[in-house]
């Protein structure tokens, strides 16, 4: 789970994100989004301020339902790395060795 706190209320909850996987961890804040790796294999994009989803992107292959997902591990229990981000793009890691640039054309 990924929670947003409000710190002037208190640390009173924001928002949350709730991954199927049960296993999510924020890799990026940027441009007024949160960009969570989400255990099913997806890229998961929210509002900082909302916590309402954006978009998403699968980065790689959704685990065997039956699959432990550890949040700091992909599909083949491998330490995710971090995203990027420069002149307007978000760079991410994707399955087998991609790297996806997101961004306007």
């Amino acid at each position: 789970m990924v929670k947003a706190l409000d710190t002037t209320a208190g640390y009173a909850t924001r928002w949350t994100y709730t991954s199927p996987r049960q296993a999510a961890t924020v890799r990026l804040v940027a441009g007024g989004h949160v960009y969570v790796a989400d255990g099913s294999g997806e890229l998961v994009v929210l509002e900082e301020q909302t916590g309402k989803r954006v978009w998403s992107y699968r980065l790689s292959a959704e685990p065997h339902p039956m699959e432990n997902v550890v949040a700091e591990s992909d599909w083949r229990g491998w330490t995710v790395s971090g995203l990027g981000t420069a002149q307007g793009r978000v760079f991410a890691p994707a399955q087998d060795g991609f790297l996806i640039a997101f961004g306007d054309a």
